[in-house]
């Protein structure tokens, strides 16, 4: 390709494996992958050459202790090397091995299920002196750091009947800083901003609790959770009021902080014509700092409706289905510091999708449009909208499987 592109060459090799042991099951899952990024910014020439290279294993041993008593014991597991061959260096080279452990005992008595999990994991990054971050000046300095944590969680769920189920937690969660994170310095054309890391970042730890109600009959169905998270060290990436080369530099930060929201669901079958069905979801996050102040990239509160029709299968043409839906997007009002409020904003989508039978087998299609009334609108989570990029219009998407089939038949001699 001429002129500015990125080039991405991604590879993947896995192998997932079930063993069925006389009273349990092992799980083993293996894979490798390597990632490949190539950029030319407009010099004619490749100056980004960044190969990402990771293994990975999962093994988890599940034991049905009783009838009400199950046990699942896990190690999760990676190796991954960053290397640049490039002229131009965002992230440093590295070496990142990660491994955890984890127990889960879920038990069962009368009609409350009681679920316990505990686990611990241990990181190190381990980062070389990489020369030539951006301009041939400037270098990454090495670090070497080791980064443990232990969790763990308990809730139970009530379920009175078939139709009701009744769900609350509490447990802990840990998350290190990655890599870019860390070690980031370098501008980011694909993003169109500065990315800064900082290798001092500390743990981030969390406390979530989580509540959530359900009921389900042929007619009618609803479901509400609230949730609540407590962040320590919370990592986010945070804009600034400064410039490199014309672009906005970010850095990533971190401060103690609190997530918390509700999701709703309501849908209607309705009785007259059940393959008719209304259903609407409501989802609603606020992310504030200890400090009082917001957490950049918060999405407002988003509401949806839709209508879904079910034909009955005909001859030829099997599972059709039909839909409407709006997405209500409303007003985000509350951002960040160097962030922008965002207008709200209300798209329409429709599609239909089913199976047309032939006589040996079934192509698929679908048609769904996208913004249907080709409405110009901000998301508030877009990286365009500050340069007065809108997001996508009126899309239309069509879908087409068809099987190709092979057959042999035997025959006795």
């Amino acid at each position: 390709m001429s002129g500015p592109h990125h080039t991405v060459f991604l590879n993947v090799l896995s192998s997932q494996n079930k063993i069925q042991l006389s009273k349990s099951a092992l799980d083993v899952n293996v894979g490798f992958q390597s990632n490949l990024r190539l950029e030319d910014e407009g010099g004619n020439k490749i100056s980004l050459n960044m190969l990402l290279s990771t293994f990975l294993w999962r093994v988890l041993w599940n034991k049905q202790i009783n009838a009400n008593t199950e046990l699942i014991l896990a190690n999760n597991s990676q190796f991954e090397n960053n290397t640049n061959y490039g002229s131009r260096i965002i992230i440093p080279d590295a070496n990142v091995v990660e491994s955890g452990v984890s127990a889960f005992l879920k038990t069962k008595k009368n009609k409350v299920i009681f679920e316990y999990g505990a686990g611990g994991s241990l990181r190190n990054i381990h980062t070389f002196l990489t020369e030539g971050v951006n301009t041939p000046d400037k270098a990454i300095q090495p670090f070497n750091k080791t980064l443990p944590s232990i969790n763990g969680s308990v809730g139970f769920t009530w379920n009175p009947n078939k139709m009701w189920n009744l769900k609350t937690n509490i447990g802990s969660g840990f998350r290190s800083g990655n890599l870019a994170e860390l070690s980031s310095d370098g501008l980011h054309e694909g993003t169109l901003r500065y990315e800064i890391g900082d290798p001092n970042l500390k743990i981030e730890q969390n406390i979530n609790t989580e509540t959530s109600l359900s009921y389900f009959s042929s007619h009618f169905q609803f479901s509400a959770t609230g949730y609540w998270n407590h962040f320590r060290n919370y990592i986010y990436l945070a804009p600034t009021d400064s410039q490199y080369l014309g672009f906005d530099v970010f850095r990533y930060k971190q401060f103690d902080a609190n997530l918390y929201g509700t999701e709703a669901m309501a849908g209607i079958n309705f009785p007259f014509y059940e393959r008719l069905r209304w259903e609407t979801n409501f989802s609603m996050v606020t992310g504030e700092l200890t400090n009082g102040t917001y957490l950049p990239f918060i999405p407002p509160a988003k509401l949806t409706n839709q209508l879904k029709l079910r034909l009955r299968d005909g001859r030829r043409v099997k599972n059709f289905a039909a839909f409407a839906m709006t997405e209500n997007h409303f007003a985000q009002n509350r951002p960040a510091e160097f962030e922008t409020p965002t207008a709200a904003y209300w798209l329409l989508n429709a599609g239909f999708n089913g199976d047309w039978r032939t006589r040996h087998s079934a192509i698929s299609f679908s048609l769904c449009a996208n913004n249907l009334l080709n409405k110009n609108y901000y998301d508030h989570l877009s990286r365009f909208k500050e340069y007065s990029i809108h997001n996508i219009g009126r899309n239309i998407v069509v879908h087409l499987t068809v099987p190709f089939t092979i057959s042999t038949k035997n025959s006795k001699t």
